[in-house]
């Protein structure tokens, strides 16, 4: 019982490989339930798949990140599961958009990259630079001869956290996001489908729609005091840095207010940090209202930080800052 087979392959990183464990369920084997998993050189699992084939058969795709040797296990599901199995790997080739970090795939703003999902499970990664504040709409469509069906729409950071995903907010089942550049860097954008469930052409696009106010120390824009600003957070979650440098023994009073209409920001909420990120001063819902409002009394000349934010990072809409 517990019978585990292992077979040695010497993979290329960036290519990408379909292997098959095949039993009972496409007659290739008597195996009932074969289990097949990748390890690397230490032994370590680094992919694994149950049931991804024919009935009970195993299948993955396996895209290494470094070249060298690998070790395929063929396995059941159940130790006491006996019999034989047919184990094949075929190479899909190198042309495959890598589904990480490591792609070579760019877009630029205000351009549309075409490309296609070429089997099951298949992820594409494009790169993207963008400078903190610069906001872009960002489209995932079937397009071409043999459109993706049912596409879907991630956006990664630098280190590959996720930090968006849409699903059929776009015409039909088409993805479609607003994305506000956080930070000066480099960002992906994921095109894949739904459950990994279909193969197809598509067409990614990224379009210029504003400047947003950075909610971070990379904000360029700066409020003293006897000055206003008018602006608008986008969408919830969205925060708008500014500038603020006092002075020691300095009074100050900021506010931030509803803008007023359909459109305004119904419950603003402000935060002051220092130059290390701590908060200083916090207000949400002064006198009576639901505007917020920080009376501070500056301990230190020194630069400092205000956030306009909504209550819970709940709302969006345009608001009034002000400095006296």
């Amino acid at each position: 019982d517990g019978d585990d087979d292992w077979v040695r392959v010497s993979l290329e990183a960036g290519v990408t490989y379909r292997i098959d464990l095949r039993g009972a369920g496409s007659g290739a084997g008597t195996v009932a339930d074969p289990l097949l998993s990748i390890h690397d050189q230490n032994g370590t699992v680094v992919a694994l798949n149950d049931d991804g084939g024919a009935g009970l058969d195993s299948q993955l795709f396996f895209t290494p990140s470094s070249s060298g040797d690998y070790y395929l296990s063929a396995t059941s599901f159940r130790s006491s599961d006996l019999g034989s199995y047919e184990l094949s790997i075929d190479m899909l080739g190198g042309g495959d958009i890598a589904g990480n970090l490591r792609t070579s795939a760019q877009i630029q703003p205000d351009q549309t990259f075409e490309s296609s999902l070429d089997y099951l499970g298949d992820t594409d990664w494009i790169a993207f630079f963008g400078f903190a504040g610069e906001q872009f709409q960002v489209d995932l469509n079937g397009a071409g001869g043999d459109p993706l069906g049912d596409p879907l729409l991630r956006v990664y950071d630098a280190s590959g956290l996720q930090m968006a995903m849409d699903d059929d907010s776009g015409p039909g089942l088409a993805s479609s996001l607003l994305f506000n550049v956080p930070t000066t860097g480099w960002y992906y954008f994921s095109a894949e489908a739904y459950a990994h469930s279909r193969t197809g052409d598509y067409a990614l696009s990224v379009t210029t729609t504003g400047f947003d106010v950075p909610g971070n120390f990379d904000t360029p824009y700066a409020i003293q005091p006897g000055q206003f600003v008018e602006s608008a957070l986008d969408m919830p979650g969205d925060r708008d840095w500014f500038i603020f440098d006092v002075v020691a023994g300095g009074q100050y009073t900021i506010s931030a207010n509803n803008a007023g209409g359909p459109d305004g920001l119904s419950d603003p909420l402000l935060l002051i940090f220092d130059s290390t990120g701590a908060p200083v001063a916090y207000n949400d819902d002064s006198g009576g209202s639901l505007d917020a409002r920080i009376d501070y009394d500056s301990p230190f000349t020194e630069r400092l930080y205000i956030s306009v934010q909504s209550y819970a990072d709940l709302g969006a809409g345009g608001y009034f800052l002000s400095v006296v």
